[in-house]
């Protein structure tokens, strides 16, 4: 069985045949991001994982329903001639169809765009299109849902030790499970945030053991150093992560672990390594007191 990131790709080579358009992709949403999971082409200099802003997007404008699924000149319609990405890519002529889930909430979109207007015949492909489109939804939500089980058989294969103290990641497993996590979310456009967590060394034992009673896996603790820790949390937004890292604050505070703790959510666009640095830097006092 074809992963939903090799099954794309087959797709989009059949519809560039079929249709035409220099360039097909596949995208996926992550917030206010959008990750390209396949393309098709030339012409543009789009690769697979590069991620934009999703306002940004013509597949944007398309979704809300404030322009046309297909535009043969995109520049005779306004929504799109004034789009940000058109400033920044020589887009003339545009198709796209969003992919949803179950619950009919956009998960992505499979688009085409082309440097010159095409003719105005393509708008009689939109069904073949929107055909592929549906299915490609629901292989990739199948694909999501077992994600879960995957990932504990990597976690298997990747993580060597713990840590005989706090029973944490050790430094290094940590930094190879950030590396693998970041790949997997932009193969799947998955929501993550870290929080830093530091202390006076003889209270990190302590600390180990109160966040272990509120976190489960997939989410992770890691050991990055004698007096830190650090969690990432899986699909946890933005929102998610300000809720769950006040509700750490307020767990550490009533078992008495002095701490600062910050807490920062992961931007598609940079590594995993990177954000951790921010939410080091992104710390607040905890005084432990009760």
């Amino acid at each position: 069985m074809y992963t939903f990131a090799e099954e794309s790709r087959h797709v989009l080579a059949e519809l560039q045949k079929e249709v035409g358009f220099k360039f097909w992709m596949v995208t996926c949403l992550e917030q206010d991001d959008y990750v390209i999971v396949s393309s098709v082409g030339e012409d543009f200099p789009i690769n697979d994982g590069d991620v934009y802003f999703w306002p940004d997007s013509f597949c944007y404008r398309m979704i809300k329903g404030e322009a046309p699924q297909v535009a043969p000149d995109s520049d005779s319609i306004q929504e799109y001639r004034e789009a940000p990405l058109r400033q920044v890519l020589p887009i003339r002529a545009f198709l796209g169809v969003p992919l949803k889930w179950s619950n009919g909430k956009a998960m992505g979109s499979l688009c085409a765009i082309d440097p010159a207007p095409v003719s105005e015949e393509v708008c009689t492909s939109l069904a073949v299109v929107q055909d592929y489109a549906d299915k490609l939804s629901k292989l990739f939500e199948v694909e999501v849902s077992t994600v879960t089980d995957q990932r504990a058989l990597d976690y298997a294969a990747i993580v060597t030790s713990t840590d005989p103290e706090t029973g944490a990641l050790l430094a290094d497993d940590w930094a190879r499970w950030l590396r693998f996590e970041e790949r997997d979310a932009l193969r799947h456009a998955t929501s993550l945030g870290v929080c830093s967590i530091k202390m006076p060394e003889a209270e990190i034992v302590k600390a180990a053991k109160v966040i272990q009673e509120i976190i489960e896996f997939p989410d992770v603790l890691g050991r990055v150093g004698k007096d830190e820790l650090g969690i990432l949390l899986v699909n946890c937004t933005k929102d998610q992560l300000g809720f769950s890292s006040r509700s750490l604050e307020l767990y550490l505070r009533q078992h008495g672990v002095q701490c600062t703790v910050g807490a920062y959510s992961h931007n598609l666009r940079h590594t995993l390594a990177e954000t951790y640095c921010s939410a080091q830097r992104n710390s607040i006092r905890i005084d432990g007191a009760a």
